[in-house]
This record gives C-alpha cells, structure tokens and sequence, in this order.
C-alpha cells in the first residue's frame, strides 16, 4: 500500500546516520564504493533515487520478478510454552 511504501521510505533514508556513525561504517562504505567501481556518493545518490520511487514501480517490479512469491520468513524467539 502507499502507506507501507511511505514508512519503508522514511525509515531506510531516516536510519541512515545509524549506517555511518562509525568510522569504520565511513570507510567500509567508502572501500566498497571504490572496490565495485562506483561513484564517491553512490550510496548516498541511491537514496535519493529511493526518495521518487512510487507505488506502481514497486508493484511493477514486484510482479516481474515471481521468485518473490516463494519466499517464506520464520521468526525464532526463545520464549518456551510457559513462559509469557
């Protein structure tokens, strides 16, 4: 839904201070940019582009790619069946 798409947006662009508080986030990004032979600010520019990004392209590319209707996700907790 477009709500869903909105609060992806705003959390991928809003955690990014958290992917590059460290120096060793700064330069991990910065070897991988230069190692896959991409521009200084790659990144960077991949958020922006994600910034236009509407609800039509996303199912578009969603519905061409039909490998995506067979993932599954499990979630494993520690909680026992007493506990609660």
């Amino acid at each position: 839904t477009e709500e869903e798409l909105t609060k992806a947006k705003k959390f991928l662009v809003g955690s990014e201070p958290l992917r590059m508080e460290s120096l060793s986030q700064r330069l991990g990004r910065a070897f991988n940019e230069y190692y896959y032979e991409r521009p200084v600010g790659y990144s960077t520019d991949q958020l922006k582009k994600l910034e236009s990004v509407t609800l039509e392209a996303m199912n578009a590319f969603i519905t061409s790619h039909k490998e995506l209707s067979k993932l599954t996700f499990s979630i494993v907790t520690h909680k026992g069946a007493g506990t609660p």
